[in-house]
């Protein structure tokens, strides 16, 4: 089985979001930054996700707070035809 990790990071004073995965990544799988505890895989703060295939940490452009956001591991489920979140994580 494999094990999803997310944290955040303090990037020059913005949030950097960071991941692992053990198992396979998905093409289309994401990592993302949320207001609140997430229940829509699309509800996250604009334009604060990265594509978990690509390099990490991912700076976003939300000024670093810990303790008050949550992080989202998205994965494209095919027979679904919809995303649905895998693990979640406070930041």
């Amino acid at each position: 089985m494999s094990e999803i990790k997310l944290s955040i990071t303090n990037m020059g004073g913005y949030i950097g979001l960071n991941w692992s995965n053990t198992g396979s990544i998905g093409k289309y799988d994401y990592v993302a930054l949320y207001a609140d505890q997430p229940t829509d895989p699309r509800g996250y703060l604009t334009w604060q996700w990265q594509w978990a295939s690509r390099a990490k940490p991912y700076k976003t452009g939300t000024r670093y707070r810990k303790g008050v956001y949550w992080l989202a591991y998205c994965s494209w489920d095919y027979a679904a035809g919809c995303y649905r979140i895998l693990h979640i994580s406070p930041a």
